[in-house]
């Protein structure tokens, strides 16, 4: 029996020139910002690669608990990908109706693409929509009769879900990512071909991909989809400093020491102590996974 050591993520970390925009861009969809601070020099430095003090951004989905985004400000550009390149892709939403997602999220500004009617690996067949934001971040709106578990199953009213699944293209690399995360604790809770055109990749439209998802035990969102892109050409796209764009996936943990020495594997950075209003008394640190997923570890300390 694998030995637990990460349950499912509960967060993904965007990188942003303009967190107010890109903030707004995700408002759009029913995140609210909860909090911002100051992230402080050190911690900059040993999470982001970023010299100097930036600015982080929390925002939650009301009612989830996980799923939910911190926008962190970066004076870096984006770097633009050249397909295939081995990169992180994209966040999904559920919606329960996804034209109407469309016409809500076209009122507040932002540009939206058409649905269209895919085939995805454990969702059957969907409708789904891409929205672009700020410096080309790319949300992708999923409306299935088989969604996994999420807050439109509360009844709370809300017209999407929280961050649902996050995509990761990791190559050639798939069977030893995919290794990985099942050795560190997550359960494979799909695997297979997926169309390509369900991949915000206009390359991949008449090809199929080979996906692997990933979630703990009980599904809780997001769900870590690792996709194989289908080409012997991989070029990693960097993750550091970070840029702007979906950066990461993170976890919580009771104790970062004992699981930075779990998983030996993962290329880890320092580790940093933090006291801000967004994490009071907290350590935390990021590392580089096999394939090539960029992920953070962070622990609240008890007094």
């Amino acid at each position: 029996m694998v030995a637990r050591v990460l349950r499912g993520p509960t967060h993904v970390v965007i990188g942003a020139g303009d967190v107010e925009t890109t903030s707004a861009f995700l408002a759009a969809f029913g995140f609210t910002t909860t909090g911002r601070s100051a992230l402080p020099a050190e911690a900059a430095l040993g999470l982001y690669g970023i010299c100097g003090i930036t600015e982080e951004v929390l925002l939650e989905m009301p009612g989830a608990a996980s799923g939910w985004l911190r926008v962190v400000r970066t004076p870096e550009k984006r770097v633009v990908p050249t397909p295939p390149d081995d990169r992180p892709l994209w966040p999904r939403l559920f919606t329960n109706t996804v034209d109407t997602s469309v016409e809500a999220v076209r009122a507040a500004g932002w540009t939206v693409f058409d649905p269209i009617d895919c085939r995805m690996l454990d969702l059957g067949n969907v409708r789904q929509a891409l929205a672009v934001g700020p410096e080309f971040l790319r949300v992708g709106l999923v409306e299935s009769a088989r969604r996994g578990p999420s807050i439109l199953d509360t009844g709370l009213g809300a017209l999407h879900s929280e961050i649902a699944s996050v995509s990761w293209a990791v190559g050639g690399y798939l069977g030893a990512a995919a290794s990985f995360w099942r050795n560190a604790g997550l359960t494979a809770v799909a695997e297979g071909d997926m169309d390509g055109n369900a991949l915000p990749e206009p390359f991949l439209a008449s090809r199929t991909v080979r996906v692997v998802e990933l979630a703990d035990e009980d599904c809780r969102p997001p769900v870590l989809e690792l996709v194989d892109l289908g080409s012997r050409a991989h070029v990693k796209l960097p993750t550091w400093p970070l840029r702007p764009g979906l950066h990461a996936v993170a976890f919580s943990t009771d104790d970062l020491q004992g699981a930075m020495a779990g998983l030996p594997d993962v290329a880890w950075g320092t580790v940093v102590q933090l006291e801000t209003p967004l994490h009071p008394a907290t350590r935390a640190t990021t590392g580089i996974t096999p394939g090539g997923v960029r992920l953070e570890l962070w622990e609240t300390l008890t007094h």
